[in-house]
């Protein structure tokens, strides 16, 4: 993926950050919402570290007659959680102005997986109880509770 990234940036050196964010942030939700299921806040912190340095980079050619200073005003903005996130400013459909901002991958929470217990099965109707803590507790992850209401089965087959 971060080869794919800095492909991307290097082959468009002309594109406007807007541009870039909207290029972007798609790959980087994808991509941390496939891995957040595993032990990998390390690998996100570099991930991140990697898109950061690719977009220096990318700033710096674009612009190779602006100092550095200007360069982190034009496209880094200080927030209360970062003090180096990516931005753009850009003009909504009413004509007000928006910051769009890239997606920081380091931020995703880690989600564990929750086992089922020994034999549980979904069709099993006496432990409807324990699918329902269950889904309560992966945070409606899992959107079942139709298909475990019989009455309501009955009424879809008939």
């Amino acid at each position: 993926m971060l080869k794919e990234v800095r492909r991307w940036l290097k082959s468009n050196c002309s594109a406007k950050a807007e541009n870039v964010i909207r290029h972007l942030n798609p790959i980087l939700i994808g991509w941390s919402n496939y891995y957040k299921h595993a032990s990998s806040k390390q690998t996100f912190s570099y991930v991140q570290q990697q898109i950061w340095r690719a977009l220096w980079k990318w700033c710096l050619r674009r612009h190779p007659n602006k100092g550095k200073y200007w360069v982190r005003k034009k496209y880094f903005q200080q927030t209360q959680r970062e003090s180096w996130k990516f931005f753009s400013k850009i003009t909504n459909k009413y004509g007000q102005s928006e910051i769009l901002t890239l997606f920081n991958v380091s931020q995703v929470l880690i989600e564990r997986h929750i086992k089922v217990c020994g034999n549980a099965s979904p069709d099993d109707s006496t432990l409807q109880e324990y699918w329902q803590k269950r889904q309560q507790r992966s945070k409606g992850l899992m959107r079942m509770t139709a298909y475990w209401d019989n009455s309501d089965v009955r009424k879809r087959t008939v």
